[in-house]
């Protein structure tokens, strides 16, 4: 008995069970005009029976094109990245492409593996949420001359391709929206600074805490992990070293329900109202409303998408930036009681 493992069907096998040319049998699976419809009925439903896949990698090396693309992410346990994945896809349903799903947890190593995966793969474009902790990925993409799109994320002065969301608006509507409700010590549990969303958040933070007149306080500012909500020491810490606040801004959905689990456990005495960012819950259903931070998913995973596709046909060779409105969704604006001494360490 042969140990080998079988082959997979070939075109030469569908024509054998057909009895037609392999010239034939493919003009009739790529619907050529020059085979009558019958005869492509007859080969397409012989070719699906075998189990017959279509080889992209020979088909490339005929057009130059694997009608794949790699969409490069930090997180894709965060439920915001799997709902963009799923706009997405079916966007790039609409051109026939489909996708190379890689995540980089945040990590430049793996951000630059990821790349090199995704060259190694000939895919036809690249959408990538970058880590911003340096070019060198991105240089490499440049390098082999493969259309890009930056998602989410952006670096300021660089000319590059991107759709992202108005970050810094975005926070101000949030920390104001929290002023409004009488709330003057807000804490900002923001992302690392190296990301443009961070720095333009806490820019919205700022600005609206001046034009209410109320002093920046450094203590009320801390940055924390957006890749693991497991990260919770860090965050506990953030929310027992904080100084008397009496409201939550956190950088998104993913670290405020973190943070509402550790203040429930802790169970201190003041009601905490919490703003979050990203408005996963108009996505996914979830018994913890509370208010946030959106934008159109379905218009950024258009916009994306149709950028890359210029690019990858040469229809727009200008430089696409794309920010798109942010506005306060209130879910339900949770309040959690909490009653530890421990959550306000210097009251």
């Amino acid at each position: 008995m042969s140990n080998s493992r079988p082959g997979r069907v070939t075109l030469k096998m569908v024509a054998q069970a057909t009895g037609y040319t392999t010239n034939t049998v493919s003009h009739a699976l790529k619907g050529k005009a020059d085979i009558s419809s019958t005869t492509a009925a007859f080969i397409r439903q012989k070719a699906q029976e075998m189990g017959y896949i279509n080889d992209m990698v020979a088909g490339s090396l005929r057009s130059g094109f694997t009608y794949s693309i790699a969409l490069i992410l930090p997180n894709v346990a965060n439920p915001f990245w799997a709902v963009l994945i799923k706009g997405i896809n079916s966007e790039l349903r609409k051109y026939n492409y489909t996708s190379l799903i890689l995540d980089t947890d945040e990590d430049n190593a793996l951000e630059l593996k990821a790349v090199q995966a995704a060259i190694s793969r000939k895919v036809d474009g690249i959408i990538i949420a970058p880590n911003q902790q340096d070019l060198s990925s991105l240089h490499l993409i440049e390098k082999n001359n493969i259309p890009y799109v930056l998602l989410g994320r952006h670096f300021p002065g660089e000319a590059m391709n991107y759709v992202v969301w108005d970050d810094e608006q975005g926070a101000y509507t949030a920390v104001s929206h929290l002023l409004k409700m009488g709330r003057k010590r807000i804490l900002f549990i923001n992302g690392p600074h190296h990301i443009s969303n961070s720095v333009d958040r806490f820019k919205g933070y700022c600005q609206a805490l001046a034009e209410a007149q109320i002093p920046y306080d450094p203590m009320l500012v801390a940055e924390t992990n957006i890749s693991a909500a497991s990260d919770n020491q860090n965050l506990k810490d953030i929310l027992k070293r904080s100084v008397n606040y009496d409201a939550i801004f956190a950088f998104s959905d993913f670290i405020a329900w973190e943070i509402m689990v550790l203040l429930a456990e802790a169970g201190c005495s003041k009601d905490i109202p919490i703003v979050g960012f990203d408005d996963i819950q108009s996505n996914l259903r979830i018994p913890l409303p509370f208010a946030t931070i959106g934008a159109d998913k379905q218009l950024e995973s258009h916009k994306v998408v149709q950028i890359l596709m210029d690019k990858i046909n040469g229809k727009n060779k200008e430089i696409q930036q794309v920010m798109l409105p942010t506005r306060l969704i209130l879910h339900g604006h949770r309040d959690v009681s909490l009653t530890n001494r421990g959550c306000h360490k210097n009251k």
